[in-house]
């Protein structure tokens, strides 16, 4: 989930309930704090502030990557978020919904590494 707002929206405290495991995306470091600090949105556990820097400096706490076999599995995820599975020069090469916060693709052949891109961050898969 992202907001883009700096200091955080008005909120009911019961407004997030069932996604404090989903990840936290907010504008800056101080916002992070800010967030933190909000009674309503501090119920998420994973605050992170948006990384525009690109793919190899991507920070994702509480989600993890396991393989086997071709099958990538991305565990951590909110339910219902997208995942796109891409080659190294851009081409799109499959696609994953979350259920219960987890999405999977099967891979067929590639070089030995894809990118898959949740939201706007993105991770590098070695297969």
């Amino acid at each position: 989930m992202t907001c883009h707002a700096e200091e955080p929206p008005t909120a009911y405290s019961t407004s997030f309930e069932n996604t404090t495991t989903c990840l936290l995306y907010v504008p800056t470091l101080s916002a992070v704090e800010a967030y933190k600090a909000d009674e309503a949105w501090s119920v998420f556990t994973n605050i992170l502030p948006i990384d525009a820097t690109g793919i190899n400096s991507v920070a994702m706490e509480g989600v993890s990557v396991s393989k086997n076999n071709g099958q990538v599995s991305i565990t951590g995820l909110c339910d219902n978020e997208n995942v796109c599975f891409y080659t190294l020069d851009g081409k799109l090469i499959g696609t994953s919904k979350a259920v219960n916060g987890i999405a999977q693709c099967y891979i067929q052949k590639s070089n030995g590494v894809v990118i898959a891109k949740i939201g706007k961050q993105s991770i590098k898969i070695t297969l």
